[in-house]
């Protein structure tokens, strides 16, 4: 038997694969583990907003007559992706786009004394 993989988790690694690059132009003095973790963490918190947008869907769906059942499900669901799955990628990427934000400040001083653009 073949197992699927739910859509938002198929999107993280390709994500992954095209932010990494991306942030490692844009943050040439970020230590490669800032960077990886920057990396899971925006692409982790890109699936954990694509599962609440589908479980809105259900929600949604349920219509004039919600089923008591299904609520109570969709209820955890949430609990889960939000207090479970997205607030420890917030708690590291607050810290990660902290040092990026004093980064990007101090190359662009020190770009701005030697007449260079900030942003190449």
């Amino acid at each position: 038997m073949k197992s699927r993989i739910p859509v938002p988790a198929s999107e993280i690694l390709p994500l992954q694969a095209k932010l990494r690059p991306l942030l490692k132009r844009a943050w040439p003095d970020g230590s490669e583990k800032d960077i990886s973790w920057m990396t899971a963490d925006i692409a982790a918190l890109w699936e954990v907003s694509r599962t609440h947008i589908l479980i809105v869907k259900k929600l949604l769906r349920m219509g004039a007559k919600p089923n008591g059942s299904e609520l109570r499900q969709i209820s955890i669901d949430l609990d889960i992706n939000w207090f479970s799955n997205a607030s420890g990628h917030m708690q590291t990427l607050k810290r990660e786009l902290a040092r990026f934000n004093r980064s990007l400040r101090d190359h662009g001083r020190l770009s701005k004394r030697n007449g260079k653009s900030p942003v190449s």
